[in-house]
């Protein structure tokens, strides 16, 4: 979805916006490597197609680990508008990260 992307210090960079096809999603994203120790916090916001503005930050306030250290991480995301998109950023004064984002993985609660 959003491959091989570099974000500089202290830069935030929002994805566009992608529809959503469920209700829950289950989000991924990868951070593939950090160069001066440069730490990357990635969230998500949703919002109805009328909605202006950046949307509303969506819960859970974090992953399922900290974008510390390189690897993937994930997180369950539910009640989700009908648009959504990341806002990555980079927290350092030195250096970048480099990042990934995977494709969610939609569902319905059941019934």
């Amino acid at each position: 979805m959003f491959i091989g992307q570099t974000v500089l210090t202290t830069q935030s960079v929002f994805t566009p916006w992608l529809p959503r096809q469920a209700d829950n999603a289950i989000m991924t994203w990868e951070l593939v490597q950090q160069i001066g120790g440069t730490e990357l916090a990635v969230k998500l916001f949703s919002k109805n197609r009328e909605d202006p503005g950046e949307g509303a930050e969506v819960g859970p306030s974090s992953w399922d680990d900290d974008g510390v250290h390189t690897g993937i991480r994930y997180s369950t995301f539910t009640g989700l508008r009908e648009m959504v998109r990341f806002k990555v950023t980079a927290s350092n004064d030195s250096g970048a990260c480099i990042f990934r984002l995977l494709s969610p993985t939609w569902f319905d609660d059941a019934n």
